[in-house]
């Protein structure tokens, strides 16, 4: 999938949370920020494993990786995988 794919879905769904949770884009953003940068004060061995740019990665990279790994999971829970 394009990186542009990921974009227009990312943006669907923090549309979509914000529009549940009656408030912005920004602040559904910046709640998963928080939420990932408080796991990283003290991570697990499965957060290390979160592919970023930083040392910490972004929503993005968050929901992104973790998409592909639930989408992995499914699968083999189909006999798919």
């Amino acid at each position: 999938m394009s990186s542009r794919a990921i974009n227009r879905k990312l943006n669907r769904v923090y549309k979509k949370t914000a529009k549940h949770y009656g408030t912005s884009v920004e602040d559904v953003k910046q709640s998963i920020q928080e939420a990932i940068n408080a796991a990283y004060v003290n991570p697990t061995l499965t957060a290390m494993y979160v592919p970023c740019k930083g040392k910490i990665p972004t929503a993005d990279e968050f929901i992104v990786h973790e998409a592909k790994r639930t989408r992995v999971l499914l699968s083999n829970q189909d006999g798919r995988g």
